[in-house]
């Protein structure tokens, strides 16, 4: 039983590992933004962070425009003296900014594919821009009947354009 328990958390943190059309197509918004702020605060038994997005660029915008300002909401964070800790789910800092494919849930928006959705995004001495892999862990793909362990589709930095430019194939390729 102690078994059981300890690996049902394991198992709802893995993610199947997504392509970049895979990420577009489940992706109504994919924005480039600043987090402003992040707040963790109880939803029901599990612990959340709300994050307050400062959008700099809207990529795509399938529901609608895109607010300059959105809250995502990820899984995880700390309420006090307790923390919540999801392998695999998307992390963001204050401060940072990211390429977020996301969508719309209650007014708020969900990372897509969890780490492999929020990319963050960094600027080299040179002034090139550039999106950073995510952390493959938790990342899972179904191989022979089994789970093993997946790759995100982005495994080594990439300019920024040259990752937009993808996007724009991709959800091309993907039009009807």
């Amino acid at each position: 039983v102690a078994v059981l328990v300890l690996a049902s958390p394991a198992a709802a943190a893995m993610a199947l590992a997504m392509g970049l059309p895979d990420l577009v197509k489940a992706s109504p918004a994919v924005v480039v933004g600043s987090v402003a702020s992040r707040k963790s605060q109880w939803s029901g038994d599990r612990i959340v962070t709300l994050s307050r997005i400062a959008v700099e660029d809207t990529i795509l915008a399938e529901d609608g425009p895109v607010e300059p300002e959105i809250t995502v909401v990820t899984a995880g964070g700390e309420v006090g003296d307790v923390g919540l800790w999801v392998a695999g789910e998307a992390r963001m800092k204050t401060g940072g900014r990211y390429l977020l494919f996301a969508r719309r849930s209650a007014g708020t928006y969900r990372v897509t594919g969890r780490s492999q959705g929020c990319l963050e995004v960094i600027s080299d001495d040179e002034g090139a821009t550039w999106v950073m892999p995510p952390d493959p862990a938790g990342l899972v793909t179904w191989k022979s009947g089994h789970l093993v362990p997946g790759l995100p589709f982005l495994a080594q930095p990439a300019r920024l354009e040259d990752v937009v430019s993808g996007i724009l194939d991709a959800y091309e390729a993907g039009s009807p």
